[in-house]
């Protein structure tokens, strides 16, 4: 079964994008659509990742690898800051709140649709996020996270892409 974590960039109280992201484990995340592509996600209540992710619009789905287990239980129903995206998961996708959506409040969570807006790799040899392709025909991929440049060490204020 597929692991997965979700990263948004977190902000300051004054709402200025700030060098951390804000995770957690998503434990229900299904693709609904190939084309285009679309997930459904079920994000837990009383999480600055939920919050950010509905004020902000857009994070990054994080495909996990067995090297990532000991991350499960610390980012579950509790929520992680970190300067980065995880680095040398399987996958990494950019995600947009669908503007046409609705949502759910399904007990402990908040249902969800997205829509994927770009896939990225881990690049072993720069050792960043690299965006690999846009779902967006008309347009140059989008960044991973807009903003926000996470390599293994730091995060910057400028796009991942660039």
């Amino acid at each position: 079964m597929p692991v997965w974590s979700l990263a948004v960039p977190a902000a300051t109280n004054d709402d200025e994008i700030s060098k951390e992201t804000s995770m957690n484990i998503v434990t229900f995340a299904t693709p609904v659509s190939v084309d285009p592509s679309q997930f459904i996600l079920s994000l837990y209540h009383g999480t600055r990742t939920k919050d950010m992710m509905l004020k902000q619009r857009h994070g990054v789905l994080q495909l996990l690898c067995p090297q990532h287990k000991h991350l499960v239980a610390a980012l579950g129903k509790h929520e992680a800051v970190a300067p980065r995206l995880l680095p040398e998961c399987a996958l990494y996708l950019h995600l947009t709140v669908d503007p046409e959506a609705t949502m759910w409040d399904v007990g402990d969570h908040v249902v969800a649709h997205f829509r994927q807006t770009s896939v990225g790799y881990w690049d072993t040899a720069e050792q960043l996020v690299v965006a690999a392709s846009s779902t967006e025909p008309t347009q140059s991929p989008p960044p991973l996270i807009p903003r926000l440049h996470c390599t293994r060490d730091s995060c910057e204020k400028k796009a991942c892409s660039e």
